[in-house]
């Protein structure tokens, strides 16, 4: 039997300050998630993060980067996009769970409602996320992943998003991925 889990000696792209955090800086565990706007799966493990930060506020630290797979997900460049935006503002988290939680209403013009009732300007985020690119880049991703500086992790995989594991000083991190759908069930 395999595992869907990697172990590597270290967090390939190390937790800066440009990094979106919640939770403490010095919790025993940190997550790292890499993932898409508009992924179910990201959608699921949203939920499931947010309870798990909820219960253990004082021990886990999550760290969020961006992994839109636009040739997929068509309007997960736009949110992420958007949500960096909104970032420069202070308001990244905020939008971030509204994204979650709205996962259906990405298209442009809930995007841009979405953006108006957490009382910012559409016209002011249109703005500022007009200055990034938009076309995708290579393994299907978004060059908002690079544009931003973010890169998937290492040995793992490039077309899927997924959380990476560890204590926040990274001598073991862990990498898992949503689980495959199934053709067949196991006995």
């Amino acid at each position: 039997m395999t595992t869907p889990h990697q172990v590597t000696p270290r967090l390939r792209t190390p937790v800066t300050e440009t990094d979106h955090v919640r939770g403490p800086v010095d919790a025993p565990v940190t997550l790292v998630e890499y993932a898409d706007f508009q992924c179910r799966f990201c959608g699921v493990a949203y939920a499931n993060l947010a309870e798990l930060l909820r219960q253990r506020a004082d021990r886990v630290r999550l760290i969020y980067r961006h992994f839109p797979i636009a040739n997929m997900h068509p309007y997960a460049d736009d949110a992420a996009q958007v949500a960096e935006a909104a970032g420069i503002r202070g308001r990244f988290w905020e939008l971030h769970d509204w994204l979650y939680e709205h996962q259906d209403q990405l298209d442009p013009v809930h995007l841009s409602l979405g953006v108006e009732q957490l009382g910012m300007s559409a016209d002011e985020i249109d703005a500022r996320r007009g200055s990034r690119p938009t076309a995708t880049g290579s393994g299907g991703t978004s060059s908002a992943v690079s544009a931003a500086g973010w890169t998937p992790p290492r040995p793992c995989s490039s077309t899927a998003p997924g959380t990476t594991v560890g204590t926040s000083s990274p001598t073991c991190w862990r990498r898992s991925t949503p689980p495959r759908p199934s053709s067949h069930h196991a006995p």
